[in-house]
């Protein structure tokens, strides 16, 4: 069984480090080899590539080179937040 995508929302707005409040860009479940955005500070066990994850972005958009974010991986079996950065267009 998988979380829900209001629960994986929910989980990311926590993660999130500049913009837990903006609004949700898009949160799309997928294997973790095809949303991963890379390992950070601390990542600690490998992750299986066709583990689901939920890819929850955060944040605003106000033209195609215009917007700042964060961006959560989130476990979509347990729910643990697997990776998690902050971007700038």
């Amino acid at each position: 069984m998988t979380i829900t995508r209001v629960r994986a929302i929910a989980i990311a707005r926590t993660a999130a480090v500049s913009h837990k409040d903006e609004p949700v860009i898009a949160a799309e479940m997928g294997r973790f080899a095809d949303v991963s955005i890379g390992p950070g500070p601390d990542s600690t066990a490998p992750i299986a590539p066709d583990r689901p994850v939920w890819r929850v972005d955060l944040g605003t958009v106000c033209g195609p080179l215009c917007g700042s974010g964060d961006t959560v991986i989130v476990d979509a079996v347990d729910g643990r937040v697997l990776e998690s950065s902050s971007w700038i267009s």
